[in-house]
């Protein structure tokens, strides 16, 4: 059998028609999980790319394997174990078309093939990687193989296809809902994208009068259209699998490795934050040969878990420094219960420094240092009543935010004791891209809190003991003629 990883960068779960989406944004998706198997909430404890990739291939946390933020300096720790080695080493062949070589070079190990389909300063769509991979499965189709692709379609810039974007929008954006993104054009995140890609758009889109985008839900939108045709990419790769005989017994995984906001929080179009459409990501399982059709999975799942289920498709064993399981039970319906106890423990340390909580009713957001969009120091949300996380209840319910708070310091604690850590690794970093954000309002960084703005200190945790060396070892570090301390 075969296994193909397909990572769809930035796309948020709930884009998704099988996620609830009522737009058609992904009618082929929604076809392949009618198809297989829906893990109803997957997480990524992580964001963005570069830690949550570590994350996918390791089968660890962030706080294990050690890369917290994008563009850092930090290299996997090297005892985590690597899916791409463990596989290669298990006698399948390993191909990656992908472009992550071109932020960190660790992302090739283990992989036999690489192939990068990107030029400098590209953002190539899914067809060119569709293509690059098609070559390859055309000469290796009787080889077993894992297959990592990686979509980057609804990445900003969202610059659909005008087919694709009549879809979802149908009028004038330059004068419909005007001031819905004067938020955008007031904060230093617009400088990072230059006017060229949404003026790009507008270039071409017939129905406008004024100069500027003016509309939210145009931006929106084009993301959605974007979302579209990366559902497209996916519907042309799994037909040329059939077409050479590949995808009857191919467990094909598709998840995104974070999702995306589009305003929600004051954040635009960009993928910080630690809120459900960063954190809760699609999770499709597809194998005509191993699991059942249209079966849906409640119990939390985390991207830890993706590494020990490819392991296990392939028949290889489960290293013990994997730190998720194997969701391969719970798809074929053997296994009930979440092995996470529903909590997830999420960090960024990028564009702002902060980790959350989330238990099966309630988010925590606990800031390290405060952030351009002069977020509170802790933010509590009840995901029962209030999904999309609209109401801060941290200072409104002072018991159940002094309980999170108790329940998320102990865990942290234990979390970075177990690991043998000195401290929390956000404390010893400074966040590598959010500086220049802070350049951009004219404030400096690190930041210095303002009047109100007290943080949640982190807990203090036990120094590291340094590992008992074995007595034959101490023995022979001993100076000659030292006694071993007997009388």
């Amino acid at each position: 059998m075969n296994v193909v990883l397909l990572a769809i960068d930035a796309m948020r779960a709930d884009r998704l028609g099988c996620y609830g989406c009522p737009r058609p944004t992904t009618p082929f998706l929604d076809t392949l999980a009618a198809g297989g198997v829906v893990f109803e909430n997957h997480f990524t404890p992580v964001v963005p790319t570069q830690p949550a990739f570590t994350t996918i291939y390791s089968g660890t946390h962030p706080l294990t394997h050690r890369v917290v933020c994008h563009a850092g300096p930090e290299q996997p720790n090297p005892r985590i174990p690597w899916l791409p080695l463990l596989l290669r080493a298990g006698g399948v062949t390993t191909v990656a078309v992908d472009t992550l070589y071109d932020h960190r070079s660790y992302f090739a190990r283990g992989f036999e093939y690489y192939i990068n389909p990107r030029r400098k300063s590209e953002f190539p769509g899914c067809d060119v990687f569709n293509a690059k991979a098609f070559e390859w499965l055309r000469g290796s189709r009787h080889e077993p193989f894992f297959l990592a692709m990686h979509y980057w379609d609804p990445h900003t810039p969202y610059v659909p296809q005008v087919e694709a974007l009549r879809l979802f929008y149908d009028g004038d954006p330059t004068t419909t809902n005007v001031g819905s993104l004067d938020a955008f054009y007031s904060r230093p995140q617009v400088e990072r994208w230059p006017g060229g890609w949404l003026d790009r758009i507008l270039e071409i889109w017939p129905q406008r009068q004024g100069r500027r985008v003016e509309d939210v839900n145009f931006v929106r939108a084009l993301y959605e259209a974007e979302v579209r045709q990366a559902d497209a990419g996916v519907r042309r790769f799994c037909e040329t699998l059939e077409h050479l005989g590949l995808l009857e017994d191919t467990l094909l995984i598709v998840t995104a490795d974070h999702g995306e906001a589009l305003g929600e929080h004051d954040i635009w179009f960009d993928h910080h934050g630690l809120y459900e459409n960063n954190l809760h990501v699609p999770l499709i399982l597809h194998w005509p040969r191993g699991l059942p059709t249209a079966r849906r999975v409640a119990n939390m799942s985390q991207h830890q878990d993706l590494a020990a289920t490819i392991l296990d498709a392939a028949g290889l064993p489960v290293p013990d420094l994997v730190e998720g399981r194997s969701l391969l039970s719970a798809a074929r319906g053997d296994q009930t219960r979440c092995h996470w106890g529903h909590e997830l423990m999420a960090c960024e340390c990028t564009w702002q420094k902060k980790w959350a909580m989330r238990t099966a009713e309630y988010k925590l957001i606990v800031s390290r240092e405060p952030d351009w969009h002069d977020a509170p120091p802790v933010e509590v949300y009840d995901l029962v009543e209030d999904p999309n996380e609209h109401t801060n209840l941290a200072g409104a319910q002072a018991a159940l935010t002094r309980k999170l708070l108790e329940q998320f310091d102990a865990r942290l604690k234990a979390m970075i004791e177990a690991r043998r850590l000195p401290a929390d690794p956000l404390e010893m970093h400074h966040v590598t891209l959010g500086r220049n954000m802070w350049k951009r309002t004219g404030r400096a960084y690190p930041p210095v809190p303002q009047d109100g703005w007290t943080r949640h200190p982190p807990p203090k945790v036990a120094a590291p003991k340094a590992p008992a060396r074995p007595r034959a070892a101490a023995a022979a570090a001993k100076p000659s003629g030292q006694a071993d301390g007997k009388s």
